[in-house]
């Protein structure tokens, strides 16, 4: 899944699990690379706010990498049921952390947490929110207490294809 250059799985994993201890007893772990799901540098009104804004998640998961990262993640899961891992994590990282980071960890949640296969652990965050270049966390970059129509509408576009139903995510522009 991790298709980057410059990135080292093993420093993820060991930079990370000093950060979340729990991480040292999962029996699997995925890292995902997000960089190539939105550019590098974004201008200053869409930088300013998290994945979670109704129109960076939906840029997110409309790109054609998304949808091959899902669909991989999902049989790997599946195969570690299978196998009967107990505990898996997911490693999802961008260049800036909050970003595509922040819409593909929230996808994954909401798929993981809709299928009766799987359970949903801990979700922890490691993004640097105070940058000085936030929106605070506005109304709109609030994932799961406020429901805006644009998001709901990309969150089940993803979990069509987290079930099968459909081959990539589908969204009007």
């Amino acid at each position: 899944m991790n298709k980057g250059a410059g990135w080292d799985p093993q420093l993820l994993k060991h930079a990370v699990s000093r950060l979340v201890p729990a991480l040292r007893n999962v029996d699997e772990s995925y890292d995902i690379d997000c960089r190539a799901l939105l550019p590098e540098k974004l201008d200053f009104a869409e930088g300013m706010h998290t994945g979670c804004h109704p129109a960076l998640f939906k840029r997110v998961v409309k790109a054609p990498q998304f949808a091959e990262i899902l669909k991989g993640v999902k049989a790997s899961l599946e195969d570690d049921r299978d196998m009967s891992r107990k505990s898996v994590a997911l490693l999802v990282c961008d260049v800036n952390g909050r970003h595509a980071a922040m819409a593909v960890g929230k996808a994954f949640a909401e798929c993981i947490a809709a299928d009766q296969k799987f359970s949903l652990g801990i979700v922890h965050i490691l993004a640097n929110q105070d940058t000085g270049n936030s929106c605070g966390v506005c109304a709109r970059c609030e994932f799961w207490t406020r429901r805006w129509a644009s998001r709901n509408s990309a969150v089940h576009a993803v979990k069509a294809v987290w079930f099968e139903h459909a081959q990539e995510v589908r969204l009007s522009d």
